[in-house]
């Protein structure tokens, strides 16, 4: 008898499920970058005018940052959409805070806040037998709003330090049998996804402003998104393809989800695919308006508990 198929997962990954690799949530980003704009005698300000040769003044860079503290808000990309003048200024101090943010030992973190290592352990090593294997049979998918590439980094890490006798090429073919989709776009890829060298980006702390305004294009922010890029038309496809939906990390901001929602002549997510999400110190209001929505994940199985991270959640209600 035939081995039934894997099942297709995918994961919907949000700010938090980045945070246990060093990366900041979307409230701590905010406070950065305010504290960036707002430093000691404006140093930072005054050093992104040098660094950029003066296309971005130090005036403009102040009052953005007084305004952005003023508003209170708790998502810069938010704040941007409603502030376009600010826009451009603002990709550039997002990608800056992620990109100075990649560090390499973070691939050694505890084994409880590890969900990448979880997966890997669980889902990867526990059902294939050999690199083969992984290329041939896995089906995860991964659909991130996150700018950072920490995902990528640590699963080309795991594979080429695991299988240590295989080839640099099927280390990437593993690689690339986890489909990950960077909706929103991310500070350029890893020397393994791509021939052209002019894009490529080592995964290491990178603190230029110079750098930070060059790989700034390749990220958007919520009102630029769009559900008819090809990135989030895949995403959609994904996700009506899937068997389990969980999402990791996840804020549940209505405009994400609304980008997630199937659009007319697109197939909608199967009604029987389980969806679960996890929770960990989401307001209780959130998760009402989760359950009221209009949107094809009103009906998750359930949302994680309140205490709970990522690792916990998984090992919880992974299948």
């Amino acid at each position: 008898m035939d081995k039934k198929p894997e099942k297709k997962i995918v994961f919907v990954l949000g700010a938090g499920a980045s945070m246990p690799y060093g990366y900041p949530s979307s409230s701590e980003l905010t406070d950065e970058i305010c504290k960036d704009l707002l430093s000691h005698n404006n140093r930072i300000a005054h050093d992104i005018e040098r660094e950029t040769l003066g296309l971005i003044n130090v005036s403009k860079l102040i009052d953005m940052g007084n305004h952005l503290q003023g508003s209170r808000v708790w998502t810069i990309d938010r704040w941007l959409a409603d502030n376009m003048k600010f826009e451009e200024i603002g990709r550039i101090l997002i990608a800056h805070e992620i990109m100075s943010r990649e560090d390499p030992k973070y691939a050694s973190i505890k084994y409880e806040e590890d969900w990448v290592s979880y997966l890997w352990n669980t889902k990867i090593l526990e059902n294939y037998k050999s690199i083969d294997e992984i290329i041939e049979k896995n089906r995860l998918v991964f659909i991130t709003f996150n700018y950072d590439r920490s995902l990528e980094f640590l699963l080309m890490e795991m594979i080429k330090h695991g299988f240590v006798s295989e080839t640099h090429e099927k280390h990437i073919k593993a690689a690339k049998s986890f489909k990950i989709i960077h909706v929103n776009g991310c500070v350029g890829p890893l020397p393994w996804q791509t021939s052209d060298q002019e894009k490529v980006r080592p995964y290491k702390s990178l603190t230029s402003w110079d750098a930070a305004k060059q790989y700034a294009g390749q990220i958007k922010i919520i009102n630029q998104a769009s559900n008819m890029s090809d990135e989030y038309i895949k995403a959609r496809k994904e996700l009506s393809r899937a068997d389990a939906i969980y999402f990791l990390g996840f804020g549940y901001h209505a405009e994400n989800l609304e980008l997630l929602k199937p659009i007319e002549g697109e197939n909608p997510i199967n009604s029987e695919t389980k969806i679960v999400g996890s929770a960990f110190h989401l307001a209780h209001s959130v998760s009402q308006k989760l359950r009221m929505g209009n949107h094809p994940f009103q009906r998750m199985v359930g949302l994680g508990g309140y205490e709970e991270k990522c690792v916990i959640f998984l090992d919880k209600y992974l299948g």
